[in-house]
């Protein structure tokens, strides 16, 4: 099996608040997000984004319903990750052709690695249909450079 190389180039962290307030263009491609507790920037939940019907913000919106009021508003950030997979033919980084099963392994893959307090499922299991290795660029925090799935015991 061909291991797919795939980028997540994450944004730097800004206040969750203003996400919620007045970011109505923010997140809305496909991609994974971080959300942080200050100080320190401690991970505690990743989550998904698959584009225009479930943007990063409707889908922290849920969160803030369903778990984040348990914390001080002004004590959380969020970064987001725009992922693009490495065209094998033309070496370009690309959106194009990623399927929302991409987005999902993409967030496993971190979820399993990263192991944040808050997230409830994807913990320790990981089932998948193709071979990738993630690269994090940009500002990705504590989240590790490289995640291959050699990393864990998975065949």
């Amino acid at each position: 099996m061909t291991i797919q190389t795939v980028i997540v180039h994450w944004e730097r962290a800004v206040d969750l608040l203003d996400v919620l307030e007045r970011g109505s263009g923010w997140g809305v491609h496909r991609g994974v997000y971080q959300i942080l507790e200050e100080p320190g920037e401690n991970l505690i939940y990743i989550g998904l984004s698959k584009g225009a019907t479930s943007t990063c913000r409707i889908r922290i919106q849920k969160h803030r319903k369903d778990w984040l009021q348990q914390f001080v508003s002004g004590e959380m950030s969020i970064r987001f990750g725009e992922i693009q997979v490495l065209g094998s033919s033309t070496g370009a980084n690309t959106q194009s052709g990623l399927t929302g099963n991409m987005v999902e392994l993409v967030e496993s893959l971190l979820i399993l690695k990263c192991q944040p307090r808050e997230n409830t499922t994807k913990m320790n299991e990981f089932s998948y249909d193709s071979e990738i290795q993630l690269d994090n660029q940009g500002d990705r925090g504590r989240i590790p450079k490289w995640i291959t799935m050699d990393d864990f015991d998975l065949h």
